[in-house]
């Protein structure tokens, strides 16, 4: 027979070691990432270091971002690095939580060591972040004029043309790109006046384009910012 004391002390050992062979296959082979979330402190872990993983890779591969748990509607810049935020929208689980911690502690850490990347906007920072003070910064300028249905505009440091258009239904303006002979289109917050942007282009070696129209068809004047190159709208301000 088995005395009390040694009984206890096996079944605590049993329960730690169960304990450890669960957590290792947690941690180590999770399930695929948004389904199936382990216990809180768990599912934070197994995040984490999904995201560290990814963040390596875009590293290496030139496509590192900056993961927003905000969902910023405004910003598509980090003004810290000059990188894409990239929005998460509602984080509501510790997996998620988890995933974008270790993602941005990574991109902190390499930027620290090695520097802001060649592709980050940050030299760009103040023109980027104070786009209606840029687009008025001359009086004399005459802005170039995007119309509906026109033949667009060229960028004058690459061969990507313009355009705008409306959906079959006529209240959603696309702008479209050449970018490498493929078409681009993308949703643009920033409406038309009298079927008219006013552009104005940044300075040379940005490939920037200021766009000023009116807030998603509101009364709301703004001016917007697009990386012509990338075809990638990055913020907009408020005209004051």
């Amino acid at each position: 027979m088995i005395a009390p004391g040694k009984l206890l002390g096996r079944t605590a050992i049993g329960i730690l070691v169960i304990g450890f062979a669960w957590a290792v296959k947690v941690y180590f082979f999770p399930p695929p990432f948004g389904h199936q979330w382990t216990p809180t402190g768990f599912s934070y872990l197994r995040g984490y270091r999904l995201g560290l993983a990814q963040a390596k890779k875009d590293i290496s591969d030139s496509k590192a971002v900056i993961l927003d748990p905000n969902d910023s509607l405004e910003e598509s810049v980090d003004r810290a690095t000059g990188l894409l935020l990239w929005p998460m929208g509602d984080v509501t689980d510790r997996g998620t939580d988890g995933y974008v911690a270790g993602y941005n502690a990574t991109i902190y850490a390499h930027i620290k060591k090695h520097g802001i990347p060649a592709y980050s906007w940050k030299r760009w920072e103040d023109i980027i972040f104070n786009a209606a003070a840029y687009f008025d910064r001359d009086p004399n300028l005459k802005p170039d004029i995007l119309r509906n249905g026109s033949t667009g505009i060229t960028s004058p440091e690459s061969d990507t043309l313009i355009t705008l258009k409306t959906n079959a239904a006529g209240n959603v303006y696309l702008i479209c790109f050449g970018l490498d002979s493929n078409n681009c289109e993308m949703a643009w917050p920033v409406s038309p006046v009298n079927d008219e942007l006013k552009c104005v282009w940044g300075p040379r070696g940005s490939n920037l384009l200021f766009i000023r129209g009116l807030y998603c068809r509101t009364k709301t004047p703004v001016t917007g910012v697009l990386d012509v190159s990338r075809g990638l709208e990055l913020r907009f301000d408020y005209v004051r």
